[in-house]
């Protein structure tokens, strides 16, 4: 059954996006220890999110920069980014294919005495008015949606004049997707051949390519660029997160530290972060 199944169309990836994270909400897979759902548990993902797996999120994507705006975050996981944004005075709305997610969202803002209003749908088809929000953000969604000029023109159309936005997308010239997904798995494993393109790509996600295949692209700077800038002037674009396991624990014997090992190597990360503004 598995095996008939696929993302090529846009309901399909929407199906099996769903499919994904229904079943592991992101940023619920590498907490352990607290009781799930409780206060500490989402605290606990938070230090995982911002202190091991990705500490460039914070002043990468501005998390403490914003405040006092409306602001529509694409794609929120369980709330880490959304809980930093809230927590900065902002009104904040988040809008996702999966409900769990908007679930998880919502009980770890109320734990902190905070509130979102969590409205189920996809970055294609947006059910708000136009020129509803000040900031729109999404760290590592957008690359999962079928028609990302579609989703941008959203993205602009529910903005106000001048509006920020800001988004992380996968980054195609990185070490992460060069080195672990075409070289490792794609040829060395002969995934391209049993698996075929789409599959291969669905593994980056965890747990997918066995009950799961979302749809997973990948953009370089010039293909990121040309897309956002129909839409948004480009303030800013730049590549993060290492996203190197072997590298990093390389790093960690030699003493190099995870921001220098930024700096050598943040050109090829894994992540394209990209700061732009509504144009008029």
């Amino acid at each position: 059954m598995c095996a008939q199944r696929d993302n090529s169309s846009q309901d399909g990836a929407k199906a099996e996006a769903q499919m994904q994270w229904e079943a592991r909400p992101c940023g619920a897979e590498g907490v352990h220890g607290p009781i799930p759902e409780s206060p500490e548990w989402f605290r606990e993902a938070r230090r995982v999110r911002f202190d091991d797996h990705a500490p460039w999120i914070p002043t990468s994507m501005l998390l403490g920069s914003i405040s006092g705006r409306e602001v529509l975050e694409i794609g929120v996981g369980i709330g880490c980014d959304h809980y930093r944004l809230a927590q900065q005075g902002n009104t904040m709305t988040g809008l996702d294919l999966s409900r769990e997610h908007l679930r998880l969202t919502t009980l770890h803002l109320q734990h902190e005495g905070l509130a979102t209003t969590a409205v189920h749908g996809d970055a294609e088809n947006m059910p708000f008015p136009d020129n509803s929000f000040d900031v729109v953000y999404s760290c590592g969604v957008l690359h999962h949606t079928p028609d990302l000029e579609k989703a941008l023109s959203e993205c602009s159309r529910v903005l106000r004049p001048g509006g920020q936005f800001i988004c992380a997308v996968y980054h195609r010239n990185s070490i992460c997707f060069g080195l672990g997904t075409m070289l490792k798995n794609g040829i060395l494993k002969a995934g391209f051949i049993r698996h075929g393109w789409a599959r291969t790509l669905a593994k980056i996600e965890h747990g997918a390519g066995t009950d799961a295949v979302p749809l997973v692209r990948v953009y370089s700077r010039g293909q990121l660029n040309s897309a956002v800038g129909r839409w948004f002037k480009v303030e800013s674009l730049h590549a993060t997160h290492v996203g190197s396991h072997r590298l990093e624990v390389i790093a960690k014997k030699l003493g190099i530290s995870r921001t220098r090992l930024e700096r050598a190597f943040g050109w090829a990360g894994w992540y394209l972060v990209l700061h732009g503004r509504k144009r008029s």
